[in-house]
């Protein structure tokens, strides 16, 4: 009865996904559309469309998509290829996922245990539904906690769950700002991780120096094979300590030599030529990108069971290492990949759909 029990839980739990994940991406759409009148796609394109996503089930309010991409993206190209994001998310992230468990693995505070050899900032302490433990998942009072914290100086206190598009996440400097104001931070949530803050590369830095400016990586486990499919950078914009693009930071593109592209855009789909601060983007490049790559490639394979679609946040310290920051199991936003690189799969896109609805 109790396989029954789990089985029949997990149902109406991917049940409810569905309609949360589909509402999502109506939502979404309705507000940037609100912001501008989008570029209706040609009658040419429209059958393109119909043709290549009828086959998949697309829901014709997700069709708007296109005409969105179509108004963004200059000289969009193969817009038939884009992923429509309430299909998308609703079935192809659910495939390529185990939401439930996803949801359950998705927390920072594991990441000392399921990465303990990949660099990330050094853990100060941490709390996991009101247990408060040190770095090393040892016991410790609140008292000593705040002694952790002055310790290091300068952290960054962020919710381990839920965290999405930087809620929640503040700073504590010693001298700076109160012991009470610490505690108060410490209370106000029973899942939070204390971690240091990074020095981040020097070359990072000159895009937008007040915020810790990451490399967002999606990487799709297909075939025995870790595969690449996009790579930008968040910034932060002007005097803004975080780079989420829900938070007003922007994203761009980047060309696989680890140059920036020309352009850039925020949540809404406005497009920057240069940054509001420090100029075009095509100035500057990532340093180490193979490195970065590399780490994603490394990491991917020990979630494959629960998540062969993954996007990784990480940053380059001021040795220009990678250091991995948040790893996110499900629901990773696409938009921000296919603005700026393209359709999400590219030439692997019918094939990739194709195993999933036609398994």
């Amino acid at each position: 009865m109790s396989k029954i029990k789990s089985a029949l839980e997990n149902i109406l739990y991917n049940r409810n996904i569905t309609r949360v994940r589909f509402r999502y991406a109506d939502k979404d759409l309705q507000m940037k559309a609100s912001h501008r009148a989008f570029k209706k796609c040609s009658p040419e394109q429209k059958e393109r469309i119909r043709a290549f996503w009828s086959k998949y089930g697309v829901k014709s309010q997700d069709l708007g998509w296109f005409d969105y991409y179509n108004t963004v993206v200059p000289n969009c190209e193969n817009l038939e290829l884009y992923a429509p994001h309430g299909l998308y998310f609703a079935r192809v992230d659910a495939a390529l996922t185990v939401p439930y468990a996803a949801k359950t693995l998705d927390d920072k505070n594991y990441y000392d245990l399921l990465f303990h050899d990949i660099h990330q900032p050094k853990t100060i302490c941490r709390v996991e539904d009101g247990v408060l433990l040190d770095g090393n998942y040892q016991l410790i009072t609140r008292d000593e906690a705040v002694k952790l914290c002055q310790a290091a100086g300068y952290v960054i206190i962020k919710p381990s769950v839920n965290s999405c598009g930087g809620d929640g996440i503040k700073f504590w400097k010693s001298g700076e700002d109160s012991v009470e104001a610490l505690v108060d931070i410490l209370n106000a949530n029973r899942r939070y991780i204390v971690s240091e803050v990074v020095s981040q590369s020097r070359e990072i830095s000159r895009v937008h120096a007040s915020s810790l400016n990451t490399i967002r990586i999606m990487s799709l486990m297909y075939n025995n094979k870790v595969y690449i499919l996009s790579s930008i950078l968040r910034m932060g914009v002007g005097g803004a300590k975080v780079d989420n693009a829900t938070a007003g930071g922007i994203f761009c593109g980047i060309n696989g030599d680890g140059t920036l592209k020309d352009v850039a855009y925020n949540t809404l789909g406005d497009i920057f030529y240069e940054h509001p601060q420090t100029g075009p983007f095509n100035q500057f490049h990532i340093p180490n990108f193979g490195k970065c790559k590399e780490l994603i490639e490394r990491c991917a394979p020990r979630l494959s069971r629960i998540s062969r679609l993954c996007s990784w946040d990480i940053c380059l310290d001021e040795n220009d290492e990678p250091m991995l920051i948040e790893a996110n199991l499900t629901f990773g936003g696409i938009e921000i990949h296919q603005v700026t690189n393209g359709p999400i799969f590219g030439d692997m896109t019918e094939e990739v759909l194709d195993s999933i609805f036609k398994a």
